[in-house]
């Protein structure tokens, strides 16, 4: 495993949420070493003694039975031979073994590497398993399944602390280090005990101002479980059993007072010194009434979308009310068939993926649309009543792109589409010897050339890494 030194001294490495190599430093100029030493001398070393100590007892054997003709000397030589080889082998394979458990069957999945995100690698567990050893040097992750979450973990019966899944992700999970710390796993059991998520309503009802109140239902700790999208009149949300309380404040400046908040008939107030914030305690079946003003003023009016085919629908990202600091995504406005309930004056932005060549118009007039780095939008509309905005759009074609690469060693090197995505077409164009120009620079060592293919046209970049990152590294990589 890795081991660190801080100006010439031995330090301890930190473990951390983030599962970097990290160590405490002072403040000014410091000289950090971090070194890796390979387990394998150590099974080595290991094979050699077991070698030895087996032809000790069958020397011994010999003696001892006085068989000492030319064939059994032979037999002798020929089981030496293999005894060393078995022993030899039996080094080699003492490799890395981790197994994990977990009390209900179907409750967790395990993933390869170290952030909880769609394109994880998901490991083959097979179904209705309640064990799994991991036999690779590899990070991985161990993840609650729909409806289920991690309640604690062990390793060999000490308690572990556990992670979020990622950084917009918040779902506990418990991360093995097995790359870069596989001696602390190797031989060890990690046990998972899993709970299951009680699942019931609660009932709110918002007698008026609901596109003026922020909404978030949140656990014990105070940690969002849920951002609510509350609209004028009855609605029903699902909390489970860890959701303590629905929190709720006037999201426009100044902060006011709401009118009127209860929970199954008891009023909840606030203060301006919480900023106006209402905490009302939830349970199962809670009943709870909102209400923004005394006597509700119809003040609304309606923003439709039209769309002239379905490639405009999808290249719709999301609304976004300006004066009252709300995103409404496409699929939440899909559901009310792209009709929009806002306040006359409020000023909103029309949210498009990068990916579409986009059109609006509304009232026979041309409305501009602002390109982005991974978005297009419009610049904020005011709307002062009814209003109809029509989209069109059509896809961006974007061709593949290919690069060429200079490297002494492609075997050990793997060229990917994006940071884990799938693995680029290679091909060999040959030796490239010191001298060869490329760009504005000249290799100063022997070569091969080689084609990347299939690199997208979009983002216009490709990944490469080492394979085999305990025994190669990169020592320079140049852009011509």
């Amino acid at each position: 495993g890795y081991t660190v030194t801080v100006n010439g001294k031995r330090a301890e490495l930190i473990d951390n949420d983030l599962k970097f190599l990290s160590v405490a430093l002072e403040a000014g100029e410091n000289e950090v070493v971090f070194t890796y030493t390979s387990p394998y001398p150590t099974y080595i070393a290991i094979g050699f003694v077991m070698s030895v100590l087996g032809l000790c007892v069958v020397a011994l054997i010999l003696k001892k039975t006085k068989w000492k003709t030319k064939i059994m000397k032979r037999l002798f030589l020929s089981l030496v031979t293999v005894l060393i080889a078995l022993t030899g082998l039996t080094a080699k394979a003492a490799g890395f073994s981790c197994t994990v458990t977990w009390d209900v069957p179907g409750s967790v999945a395990i993933y390869e590497g170290s952030m909880l995100s769609a394109s994880a690698v998901k490991v083959d567990v097979p179904a209705g398993a309640t064990s799994f050893t991991l036999t690779e040097e590899k990070n991985y992750l161990v993840a609650p399944t729909t409806g289920y979450f991690i309640s604690a973990a062990t390793l060999d019966g000490v308690e572990q602390k556990l992670a979020v899944g990622s950084y917009s992700d918040p779902t506990k999970v418990y991360k093995i280090e097995g790359q870069y710390k596989s001696a602390n796993y190797n031989e060890k059991t990690v046990a998972i005990t899993t709970g299951q998520y009680q699942m019931s309503d609660l009932n709110i009802e918002v007698a008026n101002g609901a596109s003026k109140i922020n909404a978030y239902v949140m656990d014990a700790s105070g940690n969002t479980t849920q951002t609510l999208a509350l609209q004028d009149g009855k609605q029903t949300v699902k909390i489970s059993q860890f959701d303590t309380k629905l929190q709720l404040q006037y999201n426009q400046f100044p902060k006011q007072a709401l009118y009127k908040v209860t929970v199954n008939g008891t009023e909840i107030t606030s203060s301006q010194s919480n900023y106006w914030k209402y905490n009302v305690p939830v349970e199962a079946n809670a009943n709870v009434y909102i209400a923004l003003d005394e006597v509700a003023v119809d003040n609304s009016c309606t923003v439709a979308l039209a769309f002239t085919s379905e490639t405009a629908k999808q290249a719709l990202n999301s609304v976004f009310n300006r004066t009252q600091s709300k995103t409404n995504w496409a699929e939440d406005l899909a559901k009310n068939d792209y009709k929009l309930k806002i306040d006359k004056g409020d000023r909103i932005v029309l949210n498009f993926k990068e990916d579409y060549n986009v059109t609006v118009t509304s009232n026979g007039e041309d409305i501009e649309v602002l390109g982005g780095s991974g978005y297009q939008s419009t610049d904020p509309i005011t709307v002062s009543g009814d209003q109809t905005f029509t989209i069109a759009a059509t896809e961006v074609q974007y061709e593949d792109l290919s690069a060429e690469v200079f490297t002494n060693n492609i075997d050990v090197l793997k060229f990917t589409a994006s940071y884990d995505g799938e693995q680029l077409k290679v091909t060999d164009l040959g030796e490239a010897p010191a001298g060869t120009a490329y760009g504005r620079l000249t290799t100063d060592i022997a070569t091969n050339k080689y084609r990347i293919d299939g690199i997208s046209g979009k983002t216009k970049r490709f990944f490469f890494n080492i394979t085999d990152p305990q025994h190669y590294w990169i020592q320079r990589a140049r852009l011509g």
